[in-house]
């Protein structure tokens, strides 16, 4: 699982250009505190590390693009417990 948390078109570009596992499910975005969004990524166990290496070049495009907007990566967020 991961959570993506920025602004709501940030957190749909990220996921647009992740290239995601196809098994990759999305939750959201929806509205969190803020005015900020929040998308959840689950996949199966086996392939959390695929999910990982697409969000990690996800965000580096973003920030070699130097992207205003910041979005937060947290996999396998505590808080979802």
């Amino acid at each position: 699982m991961a959570t993506l948390t920025g602004p709501g078109a940030a957190v749909r570009e990220t996921l647009a250009s992740a290239g995601l596992p196809p098994a990759a499910q999305v939750l959201g975005p929806v509205p969190v505190e803020d005015g900020l969004e929040r998308a959840m990524v689950r996949v199966p166990r086996h392939l959390g590390s695929a999910l990982a290496r697409a969000l990690k070049g996800a965000s580096g495009v973003r920030s070699a693009r130097k992207a205003p907007d910041v979005v937060r990566v947290n996999i396998d967020p505590l808080d979802l417990i």
